[in-house]
């Protein structure tokens, strides 16, 4: 039984970690394109690259 709580902790600490590392990804003022990997504006609705929509 010892095991699984171990488990347990371990997956309950990288749950935060992931919640964590997500937050700190709300506070900036851009997005990332996921077909190209750019950076563009909150306010634009279309990736200045490749034009893919947001």
């Amino acid at each position: 039984m010892g095991l699984f709580s171990k488990k347990n902790k371990l997956k309950d600490k990288t749950a935060n970690e992931v919640q964590a590392s997500s937050a700190s990804n709300q506070n900036t003022n851009y997005w990332t394109c996921a077909k190209c990997g750019t950076h563009n504006s909150k306010s634009s609705m279309s990736c200045k690259d490749c034009g893919a929509y947001k």
